[in-house]
């Protein structure tokens, strides 16, 4: 059997890679090795358990290219085959990741009825008009039911109006992790700007 290398993890990152709650929300700041855990944690998911359906969400095709699938096409050769036309990575046991862009509120409607087990939503807020956020959001909440999702953002409200628990991180280190309700979300926002830095908050 072929053993699948997802590279070493930081401190933060390991606790993401092994957080089993069904709804994340992991931020910090840019260069923080966010879209890395997405990744890394895709290629667990879908190596370890058969026939399981992961998406992975940016705002456009060219951010999922140059973030995501150019460097998992070398990381999982061998190991995937990677459908270009469906976007979309098959592994031997029937899992799957697939890529999804919401440029627009015309490309949301490709979501309505899909069925994913897994879904990583990286920074796929950033530069939707409020409509879209809107039409995203009901998206959002139709598919929450029975599966997992994860989003990475430097959106601290939307992650934190999301999620139910939230992690923040700061050079290297967990700055807080805790359910949502048992945080003030002032106190948590001041905290966010105080440790992760007043430009990306």
């Amino acid at each position: 059997m072929k053993t699948l290398n997802i590279g070493k993890a930081q401190a933060k990152q390991w606790k993401f890679l092994t957080d089993k709650h069904r709804h994340i929300a992991y931020g910090g700041a840019r260069g923080g090795g966010k879209s890395w855990g997405v990744r890394a944690k895709a290629k667990m998911l879908a190596y370890r358990y058969k026939g399981i359906k992961i998406l992975i969400v940016r705002r456009t095709y060219k951010e999922l290219l140059n973030n995501h699938i150019e460097i998992l096409r070398a990381e999982l050769e061998g190991f995937a085959k990677y459908n270009q036309s469906e976007k979309v990575f098959r592994f031997p046991n029937g899992s799957s990741i697939a890529f999804g862009y919401c440029k627009s509120d015309a490309d949301l409607g490709q979501y309505q009825g899909a069925e994913y087990d897994v879904v990583f939503l990286d920074e796929p807020y950033s530069g939707l008009d409020p409509h879209a956020v809107d039409i995203f959001d009901e998206l959002i909440g139709q598919q929450r039911a029975d599966r997992t999702f994860v989003m990475v953002s430097h959106d601290l409200q939307k992650g934190f109006d999301m999620c139910t628990h939230a992690l923040v991180l700061a050079k290297g280190r967990v700055v807080s992790f805790d359910e949502k309700d048992n945080l003030d979300f002032d106190e948590f926002h001041d905290l966010y700007r105080a440790t992760v830095g007043m430009g990306v908050a």
